[in-house]
């Protein structure tokens, strides 16, 4: 099985990046330009690895069907469908979705019979079908009307099936808002949903050491701190996590 790279870490700043004035947030057409802007930019498809909080809080049922709302370069349909769900994604960022049709080939043919990409704005977006799990990580920061947002992610979940909701605790780059807990909490209870776990994930990022000593660190590390499928994970930054629910699951 092919693995995925590890992520790439930057001491300083590369010259070409997007720059945020809002005005991406003045229309949907803005909004899908301005991203899909981004998307392009090699900077952006770098990070293939998965997040560190969904690999350690994420934690679908057998028999799930899961959909990922602002799915980038696949990391999350790929480890999924090779565990035997059916996983679909949207992505607003056309250069995103090509990049995984390219890394999709990678995987096992079974597999990737199980997943779907779909190259479309959420907001638009039309499902054809119910999800038992939502994942929505490091999106809602960046949209135009979250709340909005998380009623449509509500409308596409089956009855007893929950959503994942992730953003960084501090305004990345590109992020529109400062999105905190209360937030996260107030825009899944308002959409109908329940709210049943709330998680402040902290990245571990552990001090490197050299000779034996850093030799015995990495071997612990590649035992104990990734996640089930030893893949290498991208520790990103702190994250506040909302698990909602919507209704009893039967």
């Amino acid at each position: 099985m092919i693995g995925y790279p590890q992520p790439v870490m930057y001491r300083q700043r590369p010259p070409e990046r997007t720059q945020l004035t809002g005005e991406h947030l003045a229309s949907l057409e803005a909004y899908a330009e301005f991203f899909n802007h981004a998307a392009s930019l090699p900077i952006n498809q770098r990070t293939t690895s998965q997040r560190y909080y969904i690999a350690r809080y994420f934690s679908p049922s057998p028999g799930d069907s899961i959909l990922d709302v602002g799915a980038y370069l696949g990391s999350n349909l790929r480890r999924y469908a090779e565990e035997g769900y059916d996983i679909d994604g949207v992505e607003v960022g056309k250069a995103y979705c090509d990049v995984w049709d390219g890394l999709k080939m990678a995987v096992d043919p079974q597999a990737r019979a199980r997943t779907r990409m779909f190259c479309a704005m959420f907001e638009t977006w039309k499902a054809d079908v119910t999800y038992d799990q939502v994942l929505c990580c490091e999106v809602l920061e960046h949209v135009i009307d979250p709340q909005a947002f998380v009623a449509k992610i509500a409308s596409h979940m089956a009855v007893g099936g929950r959503a994942f909701l992730a953003t960084p605790q501090e305004k990345t780059r590109t992020a529109a808002r400062l999105v905190r807990q209360q937030d996260l909490r107030a825009w899944a209870e308002k959409s109908g949903l329940k709210v049943v776990r709330e998680i402040g994930a902290i990245p571990y990022k552990p001090k490197e050491y050299k000779g034996l000593r850093g030799w015995l660190q990495n071997a612990w590390i590649k035992t104990f701190r990734k996640d089930q499928t030893n893949r290498p994970r991208d520790w990103g930054v702190a994250q506040w996590i909302c698990i909602a629910q919507k209704g009893v699951r039967i």
